[in-house]
């Protein structure tokens, strides 16, 4: 009981609340922190769509084909996956592989996503290549030929592998 009594003499210290008002601070920071998160994430969608603008200079044409094979940085799964929305509308003919380095739990990890048109799948899957790439990277990833998505670790391979993907 007294360290029920300490732990709440603490949380209000903490919370510059009494004791009574502290599960309705909790409340107001647990909403505050839900709204900052929707916060972030439009921003973050804003960002990912001005960095697919960007993007379109990178294009290159291999084998008559529009290919784009970039890597950005700060961006997890789901940003990147907004910007490879992004780039699929404007390159439908062509083939998109993006990977991206993030900060999550205090590690660095690798987020990645492929799409290939669906004129090019008999020529290149977007699953097979998200799921070299992963293997390559000490991840995993797959899915559908026409769209991939995936997650890695070895972030210092990164850049070779992506190099690798044009040669």
């Amino acid at each position: 009981m007294q360290q029920g009594d300490k732990q709440l003499s603490q949380l209000a210290s903490q919370f510059k609340a009494k004791r009574h008002e502290i599960s309705e601070r909790v409340g107001q920071l647990a909403d505050k922190n839900r709204d900052l998160e929707k916060q972030l994430e439009r921003l973050q969608q804003k960002l990912a769509s001005s960095q697919a603008k960007d993007l379109m200079a990178n294009v290159q044409n291999i084998k008559g084909k529009k290919v784009l094979i970039t890597t950005l940085s700060g961006l997890d799964g789901k940003a990147l996956r907004s910007i490879a929305d992004d780039m699929k509308s404007k390159l439908s003919d062509g083939i998109v592989v993006l990977a991206s380095t993030y900060t999550a739990d205090g590690e660095e990890k690798i987020a990645m996503i492929a799409s290939v048109g669906k004129d090019l799948t008999a020529h290149a899957k977007a699953g097979d290549i998200i799921k070299l790439l992963a293997e390559k990277l000490g991840g995993k990833g797959g899915g559908k030929p026409d769209f991939a998505q995936g997650g890695a670790s070895d972030v210092a391979k990164l850049a070779g592998e992506m190099d690798n993907l044009t040669g």
